[in-house]
């Protein structure tokens, strides 16, 4: 919803979610949509169903924030999801604390930026657009993306740090992934 701000909080449980698009803190044009899972082993998009912007994403210069504090949790990210920015929009994913699993079925993914005009005179480009994931729990995390097979050294893994941006030349454009252990200072 367009100027509209959406906000789930869930205190705690063993919980699974499924959505298609859209949702887990999603912002599109000039919104905030806020998720927030205090704890629990928690399963996200396992159904496969999925379509994109889901997980922390912001476009058209919306605000998305995913956090989940407690838990080994697993995930499926689809198309722009998992800590994305969009057409000048700001994602956010963050994962506290755990061992978990990250399966990604798409190449933006995991902290990506992609601004996205189609014209070269759009006034839009100057603008910054921002993909932040960040997971920082003391656990053995694992990724698995169709490109990630033959990287040698990993481009995202347990431990890394990476950048990834739909234009290389850009620079209004970041995408930025951070995998390490209490990286954030929390402290569950």
């Amino acid at each position: 919803v367009p100027l509209g701000t959406g906000i789930l909080v869930d205190a705690a449980g063993a919980d699974t979610y499924d959505a298609r698009y859209g949702a887990m803190g999603f912002g599109d044009t000039v919104s905030v949509g806020t998720f927030l899972e205090h704890a629990g082993d928690d399963v996200y998009l396992e159904d496969g169903r999925l379509i994109a912007a889901l997980l922390g994403h912001g476009r058209e210069l919306g605000a998305g924030v995913f956090a989940d504090f407690l838990g080994d949790d697993s995930y499926r990210a689809a198309n722009g999801s998992a800590g994305v920015g969009n057409g000048n929009g700001a994602g956010l994913f963050l994962d506290m604390a755990g061992t978990d699993e990250h399966v990604a079925l798409s190449t933006n993914t995991w902290g990506f930026a992609a601004g996205q005009f189609e014209q070269d005179t759009d006034p839009r480009r100057a603008l910054p657009t921002y993909g932040l994931f960040i997971d920082s729990g003391a656990g053995e995390d694992t990724y698995t993306r169709i490109d990630l097979e033959d990287d040698d050294p990993p481009l995202v893994g347990n431990g890394l740090t990476w950048t990834q941006r739909a234009d290389q030349d850009s620079t209004v454009e970041l995408g930025v992934g951070i995998d390490g252990d209490g990286l954030t200072g929390y402290e569950p």
